[in-house]
This record gives C-alpha cells, sequence and structure tokens, in this order.
C-alpha cells in the first residue's frame, strides 16, 4: 500500500490559524475555532485606497492612446474650438485651414460660422461673406439671424441697399422673438423708405409694430417712419370739388362741412380767396377723421374712414393724475401763440406750456397738446392731458377740427391699417 504524502505546508498553515483562533478567542467569539477577520467596510475601503493608483495609471493612458488614435481632423477642430471660445482672432488662420482641408466636416457649418464672427472686424465683410452664407444656409436660427444682420450691414457699406433689405427681411422667416428680429426688419423698412419703395417700408413697419418684443423707443420710431408716408400720402390724395356758376368758398365749405378757414388752408395757392373762379378746382379737407388714445399703448391713433393711417407717440396722465377714459370730442383748435398763453391758465394741473397748438376736448380742462420732449415720450408724465411733440401736433393739425372724435381707451385697440396710393418717388 503506498505511503500517504503529507503536505507540510498546508499543515503549517492550517496549525497557525487555528493557534491564531485560540489566541483570538473570546466571550464575543462564543468561542468560535477561526481567526476573526476585519469587518467588511474596512476591508472595501482599503482596497478602494489600494486601487486609486491603478485607476490614475489607466485614465491616463487612456488619455495618451485616445489623444494619438484621433484622426489630424479632430485635433485640428479642437484647435478651432479654443480659438472661438478664447476670441483669439489673431489664430483666425486655424479656422480658415480648418475649413480648406475639410470642406464636407461635420463641423463645416460651425466653422463657417466661427470664422465669420472672429473674422468679420478683422478683414471685413469681403473675406466673411462666403462664410456668413454658409451660416445662413446651414446654421442655427439664432445665428442665421447673426449673418442676416451681418450680411445685411455690409450691403448697405457697399451702396447696395435692395439687397441689404433683402437679408434684413428675411429675419420675419426665421420666427425668433429676440431684439434683433425687431432690429433686422425696422432696418429693412427704413431702408426701404429712403430708396423710396414706401411697399415695402409700410409692410415692414407694421410688421415691426406687431412684433411683441418691440421696445418703446422702436415703436416711436417705426411711429414717425409710418407718420411720414401715410400722412403724406393722405394730403396728396384730398377731396376735390371743380367750383360750378354762384358759388363761393362759403357756400363750398358748408356744402362740404367743413369750417371757412381749413378749407383756405386747404387751398393756399388761391390767388384771391374773395373771388373764385369758375371752373377751379378745390381742396376740401379730409372728413371722416377721429382719434382714438390707447392709454396702455401711450400711443394715439389717427383714423380715416374708421382705419389707422398713422400712430403718434404721446404722454399720458400719471397714476395719481390719468387721463380720463371714454368718448369724448374736439371742441377748440388753437395754434396761434397769444390764445395758447392764456389757455395755459386754464388747464388741469396748473399753468403750463402747450407747444405750438392744443386740441381742447369736451371734458373741461383737458386736452391735445404739443411741447413733449423726446425723454418724456420715452418715461414722461403728464397731469391729465395728452401731449405731443410739436411737430405732431402740426401734423394732427391740418386734419383735426372741431367735432373730431376721440375716443379714449385703457387697452390697446385691435388695428386695421388704412390702404392708401402712396408714391414718394
Amino acid at each position: 500500500m503506498p505511503r500517504r504524502r503529507v503536505d507540510h505546508r498546508s499543515f503549517e498553515r492550517a496549525s497557525s490559524a487555528y493557534r491564531r483562533a485560540d489566541w483570538n478567542r473570546s466571550p464575543a467569539t462564543h468561542g468560535a475555532r477561526y481567526p476573526l477577520r476585519q469587518p467588511t467596510h474596512r476591508r472595501v475601503i482599503r482596497r478602494l485606497v489600494r486601487s486609486i493608483p491603478i485607476v490614475v495609471i489607466l485614465l491616463f493612458a487612456w488619455r495618451i492612446g485616445a489623444t494619438f488614435l484621433q484622426s489630424r481632423e479632430q485635433r485640428m477642430w479642437y484647435a478651432c474650438e479654443k480659438v472661438y471660445e478664447e476670441r483669439q482672432a489673431d489664430r483666425v488662420d486655424t479656422i480658415e485651414e480648418f475649413r480648406a482641408l475639410y470642406p464636407e466636416s461635420a463641423h463645416a457649418a460651425d466653422a463657417a460660422y466661427y470664422y465669420a464672427v472672429l473674422a468679420h472686424d478683422a478683414k471685413g465683410c469681403a473675406a466673411v461673406d462666403e462664410a456668413w452664407q454658409v451660416t445662413l444656409t446651414r446654421g442655427t436660427p439664432e445665428r442665421k439671424l447673426e449673418a442676416v444682420m451681418s450680411l445685411g450691414e455690409c450691403a448697405n457699406k457697399a451702396g447696395d441697399a435692395a439687397l441689404a433689405v433683402d437679408y434684413y427681411g428675411q429675419a420675419l422667416e426665421l420666427n425668433l422673438a429676440t431684439q434683433g428680429t425687431v432690429e433686422a426688419v425696422y432696418r429693412a423698412g427704413a431702408l426701404s423708405e429712403q430708396q423710396g419703395d414706401v411697399t415695402n417700408a409700410i409692410a415692414y413697419y407694421r410688421a415691426v409694430w406687431e412684433l411683441p418684443e418691440a421696445t418703446r423707443k422702436q415703436r416711436i420710431d417705426v411711429a414717425r417712419g409710418l407718420t411720414r408716408i401715410q400722412l403724406g400720402a393722405l394730403s396728396a390724395n384730398p377731396p376735390r370739388h371743380v367750383v360750378r356758376r354762384d358759388e363761393t368758398l362759403w357756400s363750398i365749405a358748408n356744402k362740404a362741412g367743413v369750417a371757412m378757414r381749413d378749407l383756405l388752408r386747404a387751398n393756399l395757392d388761391l390767388a384771391n380767396p374773395n373771388v373764385v373762379e369758375v371752373g377751379v378746382t378745390l381742396n376740401i379737407p379730409i372728413r371722416d377723421i377721429s382719434l382714438v388714445v390707447s392709454v396702455a399703448g401711450r400711443m394715439i391713433y389717427l383714423l380715416h374712414e374708421g382705419a389707422v393711417v398713422c400712430p403718434f407717440p404721446v404722454v399720458l396722465g400719471a397714476d395719481d393724475t390719468p387721463t380720463p377714459e371714454g368718448n369724448l370730442s374736439v371742441v377748440s383748435k388753437e395754434f396761434a401763440r397769444a390764445r395758447l398763453i392764456s389757455i395755459a391758465d386754464s388747464v388741469v394741473g396748473g399753468p403750463a406750456g402747450l407747444g405750438a397748438g392744443w386740441f381742447g376736448l369736451s371734458r373741461v380742462g383737458y386736452g391735445i397738446h404739443g411741447g413733449s420732449t423726446e425723454e418724456e415720450l420715452l418715461e414722461g408724465s403728464t397731469h391729465g392731458a395728452i401731449r405731443l411733440v410739436d411737430s405732431a401736433i402740426e401734423s394732427l393739425g391740418d386734419f383735426v377740427t372741431p367735432g373730431t372724435p376721440v375716443t379714449i381707451v385703457a387697452e390697446a385697440p385691435e388695428i386695421e391699417w388704412k390702404a392708401l396710393p402712396v408714391d414718394l418717388r
């Protein structure tokens, strides 16, 4: 029978374990004959601490390997991103080189935008035109709006106003509720007006008016643009009357339902107002004029036949001295300097300068008058009267007469714009 082999090392380990167990025996172990071990959480913490250097080494190796394994395109793109994030305009050639080497890259649109932004001031419009065009085609809506503004500005500097209007007008198609959209569309309207294209100018101005993001200052600018165009068209197309036998200016004024002085003002070219020849064509002051004052919008709207011709920015009463609401009418009209000085003492709030003109309302002590400043149009208030700048009150004086209805409402009214035949060229 073969002799059994004894593993002395195993025996020694077992003997040692038993000896440790005997030595560690205590009432807490209930007489267990196995070695006591450390608590589990301590073992876990020790192993984690020991593994930290290994993890750090692996991460460092992974980073070095990823750097060597990534493509040249990716390395160049990382460099381009750093140039843009740090706004390093002096290193914009890095982005230009990337665009030249990888025109079909997935980052091509971003590279074009980065290059256009950084090189616009440094290299000029001609150098970045193509990059802005790419952004306008493939960029996000926000970047497209930047492209629209930059391309429009460059086209305007180059003297191509029509192209600039086309670029600015594209902001409406982006449907972005931002101040940039309002500014771009307003520029389109202003340039169209300068070029004599009043049809587009009116369309762009009205589009700005409908944008809720428009500021008070922008609405004032739009109102003045519409006033320049629309009032000119309204004045250029008055009703006309051909003088017949036995007619006088007085009888014509009575038939037309207008004041004699308004009829004379509309026909300043008459050689002798006392003698009117048969066959002469007279301009009849425009009727069916009314005013609507919006307290919330701080605007007064001139209406002809129920449709809005143009708005005028106004200064209205403060919270403690509000402008009265309701259906009123104009009962007096004064533009003579001496009369304005005497009327000022009876205005609500005490003596005040009435500017270039005054329309007294059917509510005693209240009226519409001039004398406002640009700062007051933005933030000012009155003691209840309706105040305009002098140029606006003078413009209204050509259309407003005693008896003109004035409606003062709290909210902004729904606007139906008046279509007028306009041509400033």
